[in-house]
């Protein structure tokens, strides 16, 4: 299905020798409801990606909600995940890619006004507390009363931006990115180094040997759905 749908994007990545990514909206199996999809297609035309968003924005999105952050082998030594839109106001969603082994993430987005401000700390946020670059790409125009406002962005593993378009008009960015370094970062036990220390939390303490904490202690990523009511207060 993915590929019937996407055989124009195939055919182009194809003739211009580029890998592409694409948001799109696509049936999903043993579903009645679709899903908001990002897609990767490589420069031989193939789709070699697919995320259907974990976040849907509620109440207007209706759409079904994603069940897994895939990381996938890209050019260079890259290693994509992918996020869609509102799914970057949720820091899981970025800790989930990053912990996943992602070293940029990219987020094709619809973002309207007046969530500039938004836009721009949930970008630096997504790549510095977990130390990936970040390729936030935004829409630009009105569609329904509703104004998105451009901006896209390329943000540093520091939280530093790179390059940023301006407001309001459609614009090309580019940027030169290394994802060996941000491997290398991850893998590291030396000051501000978030992701390792998420898997190795306490590591500097001599109870635990060295080496820190490693089991996922955070009810907010262990949580299984509907939680049983709180007892009351006695």
């Amino acid at each position: 299905m993915i590929h019937l749908k996407s055989r124009g994007l195939r055919e182009a990545c194809t003739r211009l020798h580029v890998w592409g990514i694409f948001s799109v909206i696509l049936k999903l199996d043993g579903h009645d409801s679709p899903g908001n999809c990002a897609i990767m297609i490589n420069d031989q035309g193939e789709v070699v990606h697919r995320y259907v968003k974990m976040n849907p924005w509620i109440p207007t999105e209706r759409h079904y909600p994603g069940w897994e952050c895939p990381v996938t082998p890209g050019p260079k030594g890259s290693k994509i995940a992918t996020i869609v839109c509102a799914d970057g106001d949720y820091p899981e969603i970025w800790r989930e890619a990053a912990y996943n082994g992602a070293n940029i993430i990219v987020r094709p987005t619809h973002y309207m006004s007046p969530w500039e401000n938004g836009w721009d700390i949930t970008n630096k946020m997504g790549a510095y507390c977990n130390q990936c670059y970040v390729v936030a790409v935004n829409c630009v125009g009105v569609e329904a009363a509703c104004s998105a406002f451009g901006m896209s962005m390329i943000v540093a593993p520091d939280g530093n931006v790179i390059t940023k378009a301006p407001a309001g008009v459609p614009y090309i960015v580019k940027a030169d990115l290394y994802p060996g370094l941000v491997d290398k970062l991850h893998e590291s036990s030396v000051t501000n180094t978030f992701l390792y220390s998420f898997r190795h939390r306490g590591a500097s303490c001599r109870d635990l040997g060295g080496r820190g904490e490693t089991r996922c202690q955070y009810n907010a990523y262990t949580y299984g759905g509907e939680q049983d009511e709180p007892d009351p207060p006695r």
